[in-house]
């Protein structure tokens, strides 16, 4: 049997680098559709809003629902490894000197660093459009 050996660092890197890439192609393919819908006007009579309430939740089921989701969970799969290289870093700074903890820089840490950071950034925003998506179809619904 084969042993399991932790990932090096610019494995982790890379594979990070790349689902983020992933899940920013699928943001631009995906966004014009969400903003277009995001457009939508709640009309006087909401009995006339059942083909944008279809609309909207379609959008909401099969773009942004599962874009907020991938890019949630690879957040949270990367995210201890970041937040262990910040906090490795911080007690270099603390125990060493600041002076010491920027001479140790490691150029691949702080790129993973920043890839989970953009992914926080991505689920965050894509978080606030599904939010959106969410309350514009609440108000699109009528009250029976």
């Amino acid at each position: 049997m084969r042993s399991l050996e932790p990932a090096s660092r610019g494995d982790v890197l890379s594979a990070a680098s790349l689902l983020l890439t992933i899940l920013a192609v699928l943001y631009s393919l995906w966004y014009s559709e969400i903003a277009a819908i995001l457009e939508i006007r709640v009309p006087a009579h909401l009995e006339d809003a059942s083909g944008d309430r279809r609309r909207v939740g379609n959008v909401l089921k099969t773009r942004a629902l599962p874009l907020v989701l991938a890019a949630f969970l690879l957040t949270v799969v990367f995210l201890p490894e970041a937040v262990h290289l910040v906090v490795r870093w911080i007690r270099h700074a603390y125990n060493r000197g600041i002076w010491y903890a920027i001479r140790q820089y490691d150029p691949v840490s702080l790129a993973l660093v920043l890839v989970v950071v953009g992914m926080g950034a991505l689920t965050t925003y894509t978080g606030w459009l599904a939010r959106r998506l969410l309350r514009l179809r609440r108000r699109l619904t009528p009250l029976d």
